[in-house]
């Protein structure tokens, strides 16, 4: 045997011991610790599950509470609500200081009733009368109480008294909730509380409510920290869904009569969703609240139901993939004994795939602060950053340069009529155009809302009304395709 077999063949030998080591302490570190991993998964699932129970039993008590507060300082003599104008700017400082409530209101045993309900762009107030003669009185205002219509609509004909949030508040002592149900006024699914009023005599006052949307409960649980693909919804009766985190269009058209009604888990355009209810409903370990496996493409999934405090029936749901409840803590595993045994192999490339695999969050988080989610172009922050740095080169210099502002004419008009998907897709493509008109070392950023700024250096005010007007003429003339069923034509201002 010569030197140099000898030499390869104690090296082939130590690296056989290496790895056989390393993959000794990987095989048995795993064998322990799948156990502890199991126990672990299990614990993040219930205790994100009574943490998204207990956040939205706190958003519910928070609208209980306007209710007993206001309940209070009636029965004190402190609000009186037999007061119209009273009552409505009383409900008005209400809805602004608490963004959670969709809607006030209150009913008296005559049939009287004022509404003060939230609008994207400010209030409604609903006025019933019926001294002398039944009236029905609506009047618009703005976000800071400035009317902008009023109008009486005779055909109305609701009545408080007949309203479920009425008869059971009226027939209760504390504050009651409703079931889910599609609101008269606005037809959006939600939930009412109710609480009886009394006067400081002691009298029957009416009925207070609150309007909470479903939608905004939709809201609060996409704020609720699950997992990257679990999901946090709520549960009615009968199989109803309360809220379901990105959906706010939970009332559907009734097939046998007139009118909405909610959604069922089972019209959710989710597999992994429905199985997860349905898997924790059928497991008998669901009797002492743990977690319940499940297994659906191919990955094991966990989900635990965790019942609501404050309204009855309703339950929250909480589901997440395996992978992301210790995946990481397993790949983390997995990638130690990879790094270890690339060390012992000596393969130093290793290190060239680490660093491009640690710095790649970092590209991915300076994308997310210099760039606008919407339409790609620089945000506010990043725009203002570079626009100071062509100011300083045109001052420095003594080049002229050209500051734009652009406008898209009445936006409000293509939210309203199309909605806010279309409107956004409509910015996205004006951004698009405004980037194809301008050169390379042109600055365009998205300033706010429907509102873009231009900054073009070595450009004076002739050129760049030119290119303005290009731009605006070609946005005009061609109209903008979205998933509409029609183009939509827009203009802009500058």
């Amino acid at each position: 045997m010569s030197g140099r077999t000898l030499r390869y063949g104690l090296l082939a030998l130590l690296v056989l011991l290496q790895v056989a080591t390393l993959t000794s302490v990987y095989v048995w570190s795993r064998w322990r610790s799948e156990s502890v991993l199991r126990d672990h998964q299990s614990e993040l699932v219930e205790g994100i599950a009574a943490g998204s129970a207990d956040r939205t039993d706190r958003f519910l008590q928070r609208a209980e509470g306007v209710l007993e507060l206001t309940a209070d300082l009636v029965a004190a003599g402190v609000v009186d609500l037999g007061r119209a104008d009273v009552a409505e700017q009383y409900f008005l400082s209400l809805l602004r200081e608490r963004p959670g409530l969709a809607g006030v209101f209150v009913g008296y045993d005559d049939g009287a009733f004022l509404f003060v309900n939230r609008r994207d762009d400010g209030f409604l107030t609903k006025t019933i009368t019926v001294e002398g003669s039944r009236v029905v009185s609506l009047v618009e205002r703005t976000a800071d109480s400035r009317v902008t219509s009023s109008s009486f609509d005779p055909d109305d004909t609701y009545d408080p008294r007949q309203r479920p949030w009425y008869q059971a508040a009226a027939d209760s002592s504390g504050v009651v909730w409703t079931s889910p149900y599609v609101f008269f006024t606005s037809q959006l699914p939600g939930v009412s509380a109710a609480k009886s009023l009394y006067d400081p005599a002691g009298l029957p006052a009416g009925v207070l409510g609150i309007d909470v949307t479903l939608s905004q409960v939709a809201e609060f649980l996409d704020v609720i920290p699950v997992t990257e693909n679990g999901r946090a919804f709520v549960v009615g009766p009968d199989d109803t869904i309360v809220a379901y985190p990105g959906d706010t269009e939970l009332a559907v058209s009734r097939e046998d009569a007139d009118g909405y009604r909610l959604r069922t888990l089972a019209e959710i355009d989710s597999d992994v969703v429905r199985l997860a209810y349905e898997s924790a409903l059928a497991a008998p370990d669901q009797a002492t609240n743990d977690a319940v496996e499940f297994e659906y493409d191919g990955q094991t999934h966990l989900v635990r139901l965790q019942p609501l405090e404050s309204a009855s029936g309703w339950t929250v749901a909480v589901t997440a993939p395996e992978d992301d409840l210790v995946g990481a803590i397993r790949d983390d595993r997995r990638d130690v004994f990879l790094i270890a045994l690339a060390v012992a192999l000596g393969l130093g490339l290793l290190a060239v795939p680490l660093v491009f695999g640690l710095t790649r969050p970092v590209d991915v988080l300076q994308e997310r602060a210099t760039t606008d989610a919407l339409t790609s172009l620089p945000n506010r922050r990043e725009f203002f950053d570079r626009a100071e740095e062509l100011a300083e080169r045109a001052a420095r210099t003594g080049t002229p340069l050209a500051v734009a502002m652009v406008d898209v004419d009445r936006f409000k008009v293509v939210n309203d009529t199309f909605g806010h998907v279309i409107g956004d897709e409509v910015l996205r493509a004006i951004a698009g155009r405004m980037r194809s008109h301008l050169r390379p070392r042109d600055l365009v950023g998205r300033y706010g809302g429907e509102e873009f700024a231009v900054v073009m250096p070595d450009t004076d005010g002739n050129v760049a009304r030119t290119v303005l007007e290009r731009i605006i003429v070609q946005v005009a003339a061609d109209p903008i395709r979205t998933d509409a069923e029609v183009p939509i034509r827009v203009t802009l201002s500058a």
